[in-house]
């Protein structure tokens, strides 16, 4: 899981990674990140922009996949969305690519 570096190598102490899926999944089920929620599968991440709306992104996590998402201007031009465009797509992305997948728990 988030513990552990590709080599093995313990890159956050395993409590650590814990409390930040723990509030990953809380920002997804009833934050900022809710856009991005599907069912089926236990789904940790976060959505945000930058202080001008010209860029919007979501990073998320389940069990099997990672993927962020990222949209927005080279430009400094506002992005004219109600909701997070990113997160929206996020989870269409990743909806589909977990058509058929077995529900899986994080790993604590």
């Amino acid at each position: 899981m988030l513990s552990r570096a590709s080599d093995g190598k313990a890159v956050l102490k395993e409590s650590t990674a814990n409390l930040m899926t723990d509030m990953l999944q809380e920002a997804v089920s009833s934050g900022t990140g809710n856009i991005a929620s599907f069912a089926g599968q236990e789904i940790a991440g976060n959505s945000g922009s930058n202080t001008i709306k010209s860029d919007q992104w979501f990073v998320g996590y389940t069990p099997y996949y990672t993927a962020a998402v990222w949209s927005g201007f080279d430009t400094h031009e506002q992005v004219n969305a109600q909701v997070n465009f990113s997160a929206s797509l996020w989870k269409q992305v990743m909806e589909r690519a977990h058509e058929g997948l077995a529900y899986k728990s994080f790993t604590r």
